[in-house]
């Protein structure tokens, strides 16, 4: 029986989150601290501190997390467990008062998440089963999981599954991924493998949905970003360059007076910037839509 579950309590930063990915086990997932967007089925939504979801096999899921949540020393906490069908089949075997139960997560092929009462129940025995060793946590693990069955009937859908959306699901992995980690050297190795492309495959498909290189979509980011730092701060320009993913401040310069017309300085002296100076949508996804696809 212990062989059908696995239990973790990670700490790690932004950089270390997993992909978004698929597994043939049922996943309960409970954010101890960070917050961010998840991506399940094809659904981006926002999460905070303590979002507890449980994700059925086969459905595409990932948690993205904010980069302003770093404290320094630990960014992203969660404790996850995860169990398979067999498990279920096993325990219904075993105890036949809980085979109908049981029988309801066969049913279920979204994302759900619970009521309030039933959600700290639920947080409340995963906080017991962390402090076990993995031998002594089978019973505690048993008890949750037969808990969750007899709660299925009020939780509440998530997310279903949606495999015409997958190009909707990749460009949020893109804007989340350069959202978090602009501020430092990206390559389009990557964020081809951030999404689970090769580098040839990202960029075509980048430019055919945005209509535009993902390099540009980046120098863009950045440039937004800067120029609101130029605006609401009185950090030195090269620093602003710097803090915003540039590598030197002369390519920031160029990059800054091609697209709107003026040196960045002009900003802090409040000289116009021209009016055909524009900085494509920041948003992947506002650019998906404004082309149709």
């Amino acid at each position: 029986m212990d062989n059908n579950f696995v239990f973790h309590h990670v700490r790690l930063s932004p950089q270390e989150q997993p992909g978004c990915h698929v597994q043939p086990s049922w996943e309960l997932s409970y954010v101890i601290a960070g917050s961010g967007y998840r991506l399940i089925g094809g659904e981006s939504t926002p999460f905070a501190q303590g979002d507890l979801v449980l994700v059925p096999p086969g459905l595409e899921h990932a948690w993205y997390f904010n980069s302003e949540c770093v404290d320094g020393i630990v960014t992203v906490e969660n404790i996850t467990l995860m169990f398979t069908t067999e498990m279920l089949r096993q325990l219904a075997d075993i105890f036949p008062v809980l085979s109908r139960d049981l029988s309801l997560f066969g049913a279920l092929e979204e994302a759900i998440v619970f009521e309030c009462g039933v959600r700290d129940e639920i947080v409340e025995r995963l906080n017991t089963i962390d402090v076990k060793s993995d031998r002594d946590r089978i019973g505690d693990v048993i008890n949750l999981v037969s808990f969750l069955a007899a709660n299925l009937s009020t939780a509440k859908a998530l997310a279903h599954k949606r495999e015409d959306n997958i190009q909707r699901h990749k460009l949020r992995q893109v804007e989340i991924f350069v959202s978090c980690n602009y501020g430092r050297k990206l390559s389009i190795d990557e964020i081809s493998r951030h999404i689970g492309m090769n580098k040839s495959s990202f960029c075509a498909f980048f430019r055919r949905v945005s209509g535009m290189t993902f390099i540009n979509y980046l120098n863009n980011f950045r440039l937004e970003q800067a120029s609101y730092l130029l605006k609401t701060t009185d950090e030195p320009i090269n620093a602003v360059a710097y803090s915003c993913g540039f590598q030197t401040v002369s390519h920031f310069n160029h990059l800054f007076k091609a697209r709107l017309g003026v040196a960045p300085s002009s900003i802090r002296q409040r000289t116009p910037i021209p009016s055909d100076a524009v900085i494509e949508p920041l948003s992947p996804l506002n650019m998906l839509d404004r082309n149709g696809q």
